[in-house]
């Protein structure tokens, strides 16, 4: 039997009897939806009651406390992978036993990584947050929400993407741009330093300086910010802000480049001279195509980021070494350089296997 008091919103107690439970742990498990089926019985009507309205309210609420571009992401993702399976559903059918745990193995089943996953239960446990602090949701609702909202743990899914090319695969790649094409400058200083295609949009003339031969990297462009148009935002991190230092040949690229222009405007941007940055959706275009036509294996636009890390790692001598890739890289710790963005082949393990001396 249970004998159950259900806290109402505006603090109040009802008492609530049910029998015919098998077990104490059924009779447990049954009072969410018997909460939630009494609220309805007593016609409370709880402020938006529909959890479409209460995400479109978490993400108003957020609007002002986030970076655009942070904002921009969650609505992507919360649209994508939260809302359709709730899309037109009660609250208080949501904060059932079974609905919550049938959420949490819906998350666990989708093909991403899992931190992407555990993001997404991340976004569940503040939108809860965000109702319970509102009144929107008993706090049994909300105690019953924890389990189900926690992290999951474990390894890290492996991931599908993160290809590299090797260096003939970059020459087979950069040989189907004519020398004249500007794209080819664009795409040879992004394998070369393994900038985000962000920072290399966001680029001016004044960040670059031929004299000492070296970019500095101190802003990236971005138009995922529900504005309509790129906007030029600061690194997330002191250590995005970076100075990379350009080969004579790169030096070299550049500045002929530079030297195309005869009216080149002091604050106008190296790709391509214009007042505005390049958009990102043409930068990808011209990608995809020269891919096809070089016949490689697709890899994403920021695995060339990875790429550019890859072949510095597999030449560099001792820690020192990687340390300077690290940050030239722009990341906070060598764990990010060393693991996530190094990718070896199955020629550089075979080349360590034969040092081995048995």
């Amino acid at each position: 039997m249970i004998d159950y008091k259900i806290r109402f919103p505006d603090g109040t107690r009802h008492n609530v009897r049910r029998r015919g439970f098998d077990s104490k742990g059924e009779a447990e498990k049954s009072v969410p939806r018997i909460e939630a089926e009494f609220l309805r019985s007593h016609s409370l009507k709880l402020a938006n009651n529909i959890f479409d309205n209460l995400i479109d309210e978490w993400l108003e609420y957020r609007k002002d406390k986030i970076k655009p571009t942070t904002l921009y992401y969650t609505t992507n993702g919360v649209n994508k992978h939260i809302r359709p399976y709730f899309s037109g559903q009660d609250i208080n059918l949501v904060y059932t036993y079974d609905k919550l745990r049938g959420i949490r193995r819906h998350i666990v089943d989708m093909p991403l990584t899992q931190a992407r996953r555990n993001v997404i239960l991340r976004w569940l446990k503040e939108i809860t947050e965000y109702a319970f602090n509102r009144k929107l949701i008993t706090s049994d609702m909300y105690l019953s929400s924890k389990m189900p909202f926690e992290p999951l743990k474990g390894h890290e899914t492996p991931k599908t993407s993160n290809m590299t090319w090797t260096i003939d695969q970059y020459n087979a790649f950069i040989s189907t741009f004519s020398d004249k094409d500007r794209y080819k400058v664009l795409f040879q200083f992004m394998f070369f330093s393994g900038c985000r295609v962000g920072e290399v949009r966001a680029l001016t003339w004044a960040d670059y300086d031929q004299e000492h031969a070296r970019i500095i990297i101190s802003k990236s462009a971005s138009e995922k910010t529900g504005q309509g148009h790129a906007i030029i935002q600061t690194p997330k991190t002191a250590s995005g802000r970076r100075t990379i230092f350009l080969s004579s040949h790169m030096n070299d690229i550049l500045c002929n480049l530079r030297d195309h222009y005869q009216e080149r405007k002091p604050d106008g941007f190296i790709f391509f001279n214009n007042i505005r940055p390049i958009g990102s959706t043409p930068i990808r275009m011209q990608f995809e195509k020269h891919i096809k036509l070089a016949g490689l294996p697709h890899i994403r636009i920021h695995d060339i980021r990875h790429t550019c890390n890859t072949w510095l790692l597999n030449t560099a001598v001792g820690a020192n070494e990687q340390e300077i890739i690290k940050r030239r890289n722009g990341h906070a710790n060598l764990s990010m350089t060393t693991g996530t963005y190094y990718h070896p082949d199955e020629l550089k393990a075979r080349e360590l296997a034969e040092r081995i001396k048995v």
